[in-house]
């Protein structure tokens, strides 16, 4: 009989026998990598690593089921199966590998946190968005920095936006007209994860935003979500504003179904 010795992220560090003898010992760093002096030489062999990782002796790699992980090189040898989904960086193993774990080798997670309903939620409807925006023409590289302003907490779901409905948008001024509507009048920009102020060009000055009011002209599809609480810091040009958020948020490409009332 043996028993494993786990860290914080349930990754073995050494194993004994049933007369507490260790029998393998792993000295690895925080990424995985075992120096070739680093662990005693014996008849024990133990090839599990991270969480969902078996040891390939032959190539020194760890499979994890989707993904090949390379510890010395501290990041998986192939991209990620599930696109940007998982992340920006489609070869990334965890931002922090002290208290995360991809045990997939799909998306990662705090390795505290088992999966829940909850994240399994939140994980469809970060796809719904994606997808989303994807097929509104946004390439997959700028899809990410628009997921970052929904809170993924609350639904995010694809709607129809009907001719006649009325919307409104904060812009600074004379600024074009932009993709994210809300559809109620005492919205605040603070709500919708804006600041109040913005960059007026033409002037070079900084000025409060202008509540426009605009008329669905035709039926539309659109992405209803809500609006994260985060810093504002591209309104206006070296500051950063804190958010509220909270407000119901319409997002849609398609400008032309829409005309501002004057």
């Amino acid at each position: 009989m043996y028993y494993y010795h786990l860290d914080q992220l349930n990754t073995p560090r050494f194993v004994t026998n049933n007369k507490t003898e260790v029998v393998w010992e792993n000295q690895a760093d925080v990424y995985g990598y075992e120096e070739s002096e680093a662990n005693t030489t014996n008849s024990f062999t133990q090839p599990i690593r991270f969480q969902g990782q078996y040891l390939d002796i032959e190539s020194g790699l760890h499979y994890n089921r989707y993904s090949y992980y390379s510890p010395k090189q501290q990041r998986f040898i192939n991209q990620d199966p599930i696109g940007l989904v998982g992340g920006i960086n489609h070869y990334q193993y965890a931002p922090n590998p002290v208290n995360w774990v991809d045990p997939f080798g799909l998306s990662c997670k705090e390795g505290e946190q088992e999966e829940t309903p909850i994240a399994d939620t939140i994980k469809q409807r970060k796809l719904v968005a994606f997808e989303f925006y994807k097929s509104q023409g946004f390439k997959e590289e700028d899809i990410p920095s628009h997921l970052t302003g929904i809170d993924f907490a609350h639904p995010v779901e694809k709607v129809m936006i009907e001719s006649g409905q009325v919307f409104y948008q904060f812009q600074s001024p004379g600024a074009p007209q932009g993709n994210y509507y809300s559809d109620d009048p005492n919205i605040t920009p603070t709500q919708l994860g804006i600041s109040p102020m913005g960059t007026n060009r033409a002037l070079n000055s900084i000025e409060p935003k202008i509540k426009g009011v605009y008329i669905a002209q035709e039926d539309t599809p659109a992405l209803r979500s809500r609006a994260k609480a985060v810093d504002d810091f591209w309104s206006v040009r070296g500051e950063s504003y804190p958010t509220e958020g909270g407000g119901t948020q319409y997002f849609t490409a398609n400008k032309l179904a829409f005309k501002k009332k004057r």
